[in-house]
């Protein structure tokens, strides 16, 4: 899972495996270490449920994102976004969530960058 954070937009890339889990269970989680001390790490997870719209929750070093079960696209084999929608944080603050599949690239291994 690649996580990444703007101003105001969350947007977490998954590969295909990790598409399939979250599908499978209901809930895909990350944890990265930053350190020796257990106090240094960051968990981030993502959970379908079941209520009408998507909400981010920051608590005890874990990032959660909550999607709907309506809502949430199960992938064709070359559909890249998942879920696109607004979190609304305060009456006029929202944040923009995406959550895409990272396909393969399709070029030619003679390609350079």
């Amino acid at each position: 899972m690649k996580f990444k954070l703007t101003d105001n937009q969350v947007r977490l890339r998954l590969k295909l495996e990790e598409v399939e889990h979250l599908k499978d269970y209901g809930i895909l989680t990350l944890n990265v270490s930053f350190g020796l001390n257990q106090s240094d790490y960051l968990k981030v997870s993502i959970v379908i449920y079941g209520e009408n719209k998507a909400s981010c929750r920051f608590q005890n070093n874990h990032f959660r994102v909550f999607i709907p079960e309506p809502r949430w696209t199960k992938p064709l084999n070359n559909q890249i976004d998942l879920f696109k929608g607004l979190i609304e944080q305060t009456q006029d603050q929202f944040t923009e969530l995406i959550i895409e599949q990272d396909l393969p690239c399709d070029h030619n291994s003679k390609h350079i960058n």
